[in-house]
């Protein structure tokens, strides 16, 4: 029943026309402050519209440079319908989902150890889409967990909900005051997967108390019109 054209013209939709508008409002502060050649803006410039800038180890915060985002995000989008299609039909996965996430975070982990002081570590760790899509695909499991949990759960009670949901927030703070002493390599994102993951799965119940505040239709609303906002930080 999926509609895999619909999917990918839907995506490209959410992403292009806001990514060529700030690629254009950028051209001004690119050829103000770049030392590049002609050919290497060119080059630059056509990996950055087609949303190839991450692929390679250098040029990838050009023109504006937080479309390095869009380009991970093509990616994932991408590979998703064949994710969750695998997901979905193996059982040994769908039976073992919390080990199957545990290993692939520790195969993460294990990755960014090896290579910590590799010379081109932003980028591997941070925008290269191969490497983000592990933390992707421990999204797609999550949503498996939250499928399979949402329709046994009543949720009735509002207490625990809005325990877990302060609790997972409190988490989080306490993780970036102790990032300080963690290597900047972990810092990309893998250091803090786990505490994503945790805010992420607790807030798609929305049944808690601070769920309940953001599910205002102001604020929905407000949400729903800045989704852009990020791609002006330039």
């Amino acid at each position: 029943k999926f509609n895999l054209y619909n999917f990918y013209l839907n995506r490209i939709a959410r992403i292009y026309p806001v990514h060529i508008l700030t690629f254009l409002l950028s051209l001004g502060i690119v050829t103000t402050y770049t030392s590049d050649g002609l050919i290497q803006t060119i080059v630059k410039a056509v990996l950055n519209l087609g949303l190839l800038q991450t692929y390679i180890p250098v040029g990838f915060y050009s023109f504006n440079g937080p479309s390095w985002s869009l380009s991970v995000e093509m990616f994932c989008y991408l590979l998703f319908p064949f994710l969750i299609f695998y997901v979905q039909k193996n059982n040994f996965i769908k039976k073992n989902v919390l080990w199957v996430m545990l290993v692939i975070y520790l195969v993460a982990v294990g990755i960014v150890f090896l290579l910590s002081d590799f010379t081109y570590s932003t980028w591997l760790f941070y925008v290269f889409p191969p490497f983000r899509l592990l933390d992707f695909s421990l999204g797609v499991l999550v949503l498996m967990i939250f499928i399979n949990k949402n329709d046994e759960s009543k949720k009735k009670n509002i207490k625990i909900p809005s325990l877990l949901e302060f609790a997972s927030i409190f988490l989080l703070i306490l993780a970036i005051y102790f990032s300080q002493h963690i290597h900047q390599s972990f810092k990309w994102g893998t250091y803090y997967v786990p505490f994503m993951v945790f805010i992420i799965y607790v807030f798609s119940f929305q049944s808690g108390i601070i769920s309940k505040l953001l599910s205002s239709k102001v604020l929905i609303f407000l949400g729903e019109i800045s989704f852009s906002f990020y791609m002006t930080h330039i």
